[in-house]
Parts: C-alpha cells; structure tokens; sequence
C-alpha cells in the first residue's frame, strides 16, 4: 500500500491509470457510490497485486468507501450496476494504441457465513486488469480525499484535474464543453442544450466542493466563439499543504463552534464535513437542526430512522427547521348547537399513511431520496408537481410535498384502495 506520512496520519494513495480518467459510459449513469466504491476496490486490488479474485471484510470496504448503508442488499445493486455499465477504456504502449469497452468490474460476490464477517470479493475485467494493477501512466489521487466528496460530478472533476496538478502550466486538455458533459455527469444520456445550464447546474457545485475538500485549486477557463461560449479546459493548482490539520478557525476568518461541530458529528457524520456545514450555515440555523433532530430520533411513536446521519442531512438541505409549524386549519363556521363532522376511517388512515411515508423517505440514504424524487418527477401525472421537486426538492410546497407522500405511501405498501390504507405495522421502506 503507497502511504504518505504526515503527522500522525496514513494517507492512502490510488494509483488511477490515466486511461481511467474522464471515463465515457456507454451505457447506464456512474454515480458517486459507484465511483466511491470502484476507486477503493482498485487500491485494494493494487494493494494485492494479480490475483484472479480479491477479498476484504464488508466493514474494512465500507469504511475506506466512506459508504453509510450497512445493508448488504443495498450493496448487492451498486455491485450490479457495476458488472452491467459498459465504459470505454483506452490503453496506449509505446507503438501500440488499444480501444475498448467492458464493465467497470468483472464480477463481484458477497460471502454471509452466520456467525462469522462479511467479507466481498470482486475481480477486475480480465483484459485491462495488469493496467489497473500496474499502471505504466498514471494520478496519484488522494484516496480519502476522493471518497469524502458528495457528488459524482465532484469526484470526475477532482479526478479529471488531479492528472495536471503537477504540470507546469497545471491546463487540462482543452474540449468542447458537450466532450465533458457526459464524462464529468457519468450519463451519456443526459439532455443539456445549453452551456449556462451545465455550467450553472454541474461545473460551479462540482468546483466548489472540490475547491472546499481536496488538495487542488480548480478554476474554470471559457473559450469562446463570438458571443457563445464553445471550449473549456480548467486550470489546477496545488494547496500549499492539504495535510495541515484543520482546527476551529474557520476558512473565512472566523470560529467554528466547537461544540455544535461536535454534536453534529455524533449523528455519524464525517469531522471534516460537519466543518464546511459550520462554515457554510448560519450557526443559529444549525443548532435547531440539531435539536429537530435529537427530537425526532428520540420521538415515541414514530418509525425508528435508518441513518440519523441521513436524516440530518435531509433536515439540513430541505431546511426542515425553518419551516413553520402549519396552524391547525381554523373549521367552517357551524350552525349554532351543531356538530362537527369527524373525519372518515379512511381519511384518518390516508393521514397516517402519508405521515409514515414521510417518515421512511427522511429514514432513506440520500441516493435512494434521490432516487424516489426522480422516480415521483417520472410518474406524477401533475406537470407543475414535477417541475417544483425536480427544481426545490419537497422542501418549498407544502401541496407537492403532500403529492410525493401520497404517491410515495402507494409506492412502497401499494395502492391504498386495494391493499387497505394503513401499511404493514413497522414498514417504514
């Protein structure tokens, strides 16, 4: 394993063959867990040498994959995304050029024996494996770096620009802003007809969180012709030391509240992101978080949360504790001595099933929140529904929001109607 020493820590180095770098998909999106989990499989693999089949315990992948779920079904999908997602791969030899395309793993098993760890063992596609394991060319990436970034496009950009942040001019290769489009996003199919939009959409949250977390400065350079933006290349920078330890100043100047960092980071999450929340939220907005938070775990009554971790990220960008407290509707003036109708057994459980809904959604990974939403924006017959959670997310419209649960609740325990509208006692996904 190729290790850097700085203070009392271990940095781990992948060794990511160039040919590897801004990859093109043919089929199917590379997300980030798949990006995450690939990366960490590969320093493992290199860490072994050739092998037809490589083997680590189930906790010993996650931890260095930073990967939250502990479920192994959750695991078996990424694995088989994997095996099934065609990439162009380019291999190049002093008087030879090679091009092809094959899954980014070729096979991967996870052993479960009752009483013993749980251990995954995967091997690399047959004919790129030497190169993986022994690259002739290749970028020194930062391994907990890379795995510590959110998003897909994040982690493409950090590897794409890593490549020439020891070059003396630290440019990257100069395309049209459509050749990065796919290989930054990870889908070949993605729809942007207009640069503002990648840029606006992709490139600036990608650059910033890349800029915030890692070892390189990136800034973007446009080329353009006449008005319109055509080419774009970026410019790389190293940090002057990315080891230093980071303390309780903040990168602008002022103190992290040590106190709130800390009790966001006993939810589970990493010390070095709940850092860039305390600088990047309002310390006020934070603390109530916190508290909704610490309520909601310990409600009696409610779905226990699958990740308290992933429910604070949820409350944290739907902004939950922001959101004021709906009054109780004021009732229709009633004739005098009258009273009031009580509502049905049926519209007391569709209450209940949309309550418990929303429940399991915040319980939900953040990758599988997302892809409840995109799988609502497909299926809502309401065109204004589907423009307001694909633009905001549920954190803005009460109405949508109602909208997602009810279809959300039909989802996971089926059609209310058909199958009775109170779901199973303790489903909650």
């Amino acid at each position: 394993m190729e290790l850097v020493n700085n203070t009392a820590n271990a940095v781990e180095v992948l060794r990511q063959p160039n040919q590897t770098l801004a990859v093109l998909p043919v089929s199917g999106r590379i997300t980030a867990t798949m990006r995450k989990l690939f990366a960490t499989m590969l320093f493992f693999s290199q860490q072994d040498g050739s092998k037809d089949v490589y083997r680590r315990s189930f906790g010993e992948l996650m931890n260095l994959a930073e990967y939250n779920s502990r479920n192994t079904l959750d695991l078996r999908e990424q694995f088989r995304l994997l095996q099934s997602i065609q990439v162009e791969w380019n291999t190049q030899a002093s008087d030879e050029t090679r091009w092809g395309v094959s899954g980014m793993i070729a096979q991967a098993e996870i052993v479960e024996h009752k009483g013993h760890a749980t251990y995954v063992e995967w091997s690399l596609p047959p004919r790129i494996r030497q190169e993986l394991l022994d690259p002739t060319s290749y970028t020194a990436l930062l391994l907990h770096m890379s795995t510590a970034l959110r998003g897909g496009s994040s982690i493409a950009l950090y590897e794409i620009c890593s490549r020439y942040k020891t070059s003396p001019n630290g440019l990257t290769m100069r395309q049209h802003w459509e050749w990065f489009c796919p290989r930054i996003t990870g889908n070949p199919g993605i729809e942007v007809t207009e640069y503002k939009y990648f840029k606006r959409d992709v490139l600036k949250r990608a650059m910033a969180e890349v800029n915030a977390m890692t070892d390189i400065e990136v800034t973007l350079i446009e080329h353009k012709m006449g008005r319109r933006v055509e080419q774009i290349q970026f410019k790389v920078s190293r940090k002057a030391n990315p080891f230093v330890a980071w303390s309780d100043t903040s990168a602008n100047g002022g103190t992290v509240d040590m106190d709130l960092l800390n009790n966001i980071v006993a939810f589970g999450i990493k010390p070095k992101q709940a850092k860039i929340w305390c600088e990047e939220y309002d310390e006020d907005f934070l603390r109530k978080t916190v508290a909704l938070v610490r309520q909601r775990d310990a409600a009696v009554g409610l779905p226990k949360l699958g990740s308290v971790a992933a429910y604070f990220r949820t409350a944290l960008r739907d902004r939950i504790a922001e959101q004021p407290e709906k009054a109780p509707a004021k009732p229709a003036a009633l004739p005098q001595g009258a009273l009031p109708k009580p509502p049905t057994a049926a519209e007391a459980a569709q209450v209940d099933r949309m309550r418990m809904a929303d429940e399991a959604y915040r319980a939900m990974s953040i990758e599988d929140q997302e892809a409840r939403r995109d799988q609502f924006i497909k299926a809502t017959p309401i065109a204004a529904y589907a423009r307001e959670v694909k633009r905001h997310g549920l954190g803005r419209s009460q109405v949508a929001k109602a909208a997602f649960c009810e279809w959300l609740a039909d989802s996971l325990w089926g059609n209310a109607d058909a199958a009775g509208a109170t779901p199973p006692e303790g489903s909650t996904n």
